[in-house]
C-alpha cells in the first residue's frame, strides 16, 4: 500500500512538471524528440544529455581573467 501511494505521488509530480515544461516555447518539439529517440537508442539520449550539461556548464561559468596585456600594433 505505501509503495502505491509513493508511485502515485511521483506520477503526479512528474505529470505536473511535464505540463509546466511544455508551456515553454519550443519545448513540445524537444520532448517529442526525446521520447522518440529514447525508444530507439537510450545510449544516445544519455550522451546528448551529458553534452547539454557540459555546454550549459561552460556557458554559465565565469569568464577567466585575461592575464596577457595587449600593446599597440607596431607597423
Amino acid at each position: 500500500m505505501p509503495t502505491e501511494v509513493l508511485f502515485d505521488a511521483v506520477n503526479v509530480i512528474l505529470g505536473y512538471g511535464k505540463a509546466q515544461l511544455l508551456l515553454v516555447p519550443g519545448m513540445p518539439t524537444v520532448v517529442s524528440y526525446i521520447q522518440k529517440s529514447y525508444q530507439n537508442d537510450p545510449f544516445r539520449v544519455g550522451l546528448e544529455a551529458l553534452l547539454v550539461f557540459f555546454t550549459l556548464r561552460y556557458l554559465l561559468s565565469k569568464p577567466k581573467q585575461n592575464l596577457s596585456e595587449l600593446t599597440p600594433k607596431v607597423i
